[in-house]
């Protein structure tokens, strides 16, 4: 056990899997967030408490690597701690394994303060919800977030952000990003190849009702995604990388 890690024991459900019986990666993801949620919330710094408080927290970067996708009932155990924080990022990282001790999930994300009036990113130095979370300073084994390259051309494909898509400030989940370059590919991608590692950089929000362009670009099984408004501002940027399943 990590010291200083919010703990979950988690269960694979049906309603969770694809048509290979494996936790779909969005669902994966959330399931970090989640987790990172609950930590926050038992340490003081919950959304309603920070709101209160006129701040809250935005990703600003993901790493995630899925080791061994877990199948459909598998349990394993989740851990999520703040590796530690600058200026103005909070590192909080995560590990996913399973009963035997393999690993199934490394996950490292960043994160920064904003304050809700202004949208203005926060100072973490001497920040009262900062100091709320131990820091262990424990890697999660897995390289940093990079910085994912812009796309310039590549197939586009339209989307409006609805209902499903939006959390409690009206802008697009941070998962749903994801869920979006997903649903660009057709099922044999997935029936020849696994994700092995996702990087997403958060730029800019999206607002219900907005049509955005999925631009993508493929090199092998690189994939480069820009999310983009229709001024041509790029909102996400989001890197995949596939392997062959029997690699």
């Amino acid at each position: 056990m990590i010291e200083n890690a919010y703990t979950l024991d988690y269960t694979v459900l049906a309603h969770e899997i694809d048509f290979t019986k494996h936790f779909k990666p969005v669902n994966l993801f959330a399931l970090l967030l989640t987790s990172a949620g609950i930590d926050s919330e038992l340490k003081g710094s919950g959304i309603d408490t920070m709101h209160q408080a006129g701040c809250t927290w935005v990703l600003s970067r993901v790493a995630i690597e899925i080791i061994k996708q877990p199948y459909q009932l598998d349990k394993f155990t989740l851990e999520t701690w703040v590796e530690g924080n600058n200026k103005l990022i909070n590192t909080r990282n995560f590990l996913a394994t399973y009963p035997n001790g393999e690993v199934a999930v490394r996950a490292c994300s960043y994160w920064s303060m904003i304050d809700m009036n202004n949208r203005k990113v926060m100072s973490l130095e001497n920040n009262p919800f900062v100091a709320k979370f131990p820091i262990n300073p424990t890697t999660a084994g897995i390289e940093a977030p990079a910085r994912v390259a812009d796309v310039k051309e590549g197939t586009t494909t339209p989307y409006t952000i609805s209902y499903n898509d939006i959390d409690y400030n009206q802008h697009a989940n941070s998962v749903r990003y994801l869920q979006w370059v997903l649903d660009t590919y057709s099922l044999q991608q997935f029936i020849d190849k696994k994700l092995q590692r996702i990087d997403i950089n958060y730029q800019h929000e999206a607002a219900f009702g907005t049509t955005v362009n999925i631009v993508k670009q493929e090199n092998e099984d690189q994939h480069l995604f820009a999310i983009k408004n229709q001024e041509g501002l790029t909102l996400c940027k989001i890197k995949l990388l596939w392997a062959n399943k029997d690699e």
